[in-house]
Formats: structure tokens, C-alpha cells, sequence
């Protein structure tokens, strides 16, 4: 059981990730790589609507809002909330609220094929299964991904973290 409230976690991702970038925000878009699979994205105001292919990944939106249009499906997902893609998938997306900071964790396809694998089928829902979906971070995955933002100031343990390939 991981110590702590949602609440608390989140707070302390954002502390964490903020200081990763200038104290001023300059309005355009911001993006920080602190490790080889994590990056920041910062934004000081809303953007309009852009087209971008969207590699496997979870996206923790920290502050702000975004919608990510997917054909003639809108999702909208706000501080707290997470995004997983998991396949390349082409999407429009835009800030629709700022000031805006997110945490995009890049997904090992490989891991995720052999997990597939492991999983029995009896669990796997196919009629719920989206190549996107967006749910609430829980206090173990806010946990998870503070501690793992916190390698980055220890490359030494990041390295002895990282999967092997």
C-alpha cells in the first residue's frame, strides 16, 4: 500500500516537474527530457488544434487540461488524469486549459507484447479495449512516477533501474 494521498502525490509531482524547467514561462511550448523515456512538457497558455501521431505512451496531465480528438472521438483529461496510447495512433490535440504541465512516460512496446502474452485471455475485455484511453491516476501510480522522476537526479540508480534490452 503506497503512504500517502492522491492529493499529496500529485502535488509533489508537480513540484518535482516544475522545477525541471525556468522560473518564466515564455507561452509557447516547453519540453524537458530528464530521462531517456520521460519527458516534460510545459505550456503557459491554450493552443490550437494540431495534428501529431502519438507514439505509445502514458501522459499524466499535472496542471491544465488537454483534448485529444481521435476520428470523431474527443477525449478531454485534466490535472490527475492519464492518457495511455497504446499503438502509433494519429490524433489532433490542443491545451484548452493553461497553465499546462505534463509528465509523457514512453512505453516499451516489447514489455507491453510480453505482458499481453502473460496476461490469459479470460482477462482481457475486447470489447472495452480502446488504443487510447484516459482514467484517473491512482496514489500508487502518482507514487511510482515521482520515484521515477527522482532517478533523473541519480543517473547511476537510473541505470541500474532501467529495463534491460
Amino acid at each position: 500500500m503506497v503512504a500517502g494521498n492522491r492529493g499529496t502525490h500529485l502535488e509533489r509531482l508537480v513540484e518535482q516537474a516544475s522545477r525541471r524547467f525556468s522560473a518564466a514561462e515564455n507561452g509557447r511550448q516547453e519540453v524537458t527530457r530528464p530521462m531517456e523515456d520521460l519527458v516534460l512538457l510545459r505550456r503557459g497558455s491554450p493552443s490550437s488544434l494540431e495534428a501529431s501521431l502519438y507514439q505509445p505512451v502514458l501522459c499524466l496531465i499535472l496542471r491544465g487540461a488537454k483534448q485529444v480528438s481521435l476520428g470523431e472521438q474527443a477525449i478531454s483529461f485534466g490535472p490527475g488524469e492519464c492518457l495511455l496510447v497504446s499503438h502509433d495512433l494519429p490524433v489532433r490535440s490542443r491545451i484548452t486549459k493553461a497553465p499546462y504541465l505534463a509528465l509523457v512516460f514512453e512505453v516499451n512496446v516489447a514489455t507491453l507484447r510480453k505482458l499481453y502474452d502473460e496476461v490469459a485471455p479470460s482477462a482481457l475485455d475486447s470489447e472495452r479495449a480502446r488504443a487510447a484511453e484516459t482514467q484517473r491516476a491512482d496514489a500508487g501510480l502518482l507514487d511510482a512516477l515521482g520515484r521515477y522522476l527522482a532517478l533523473a537526479d541519480h543517473p547511476a540508480d537510473a541505470r541500474c533501474s532501467a529495463p534491460s534490452s
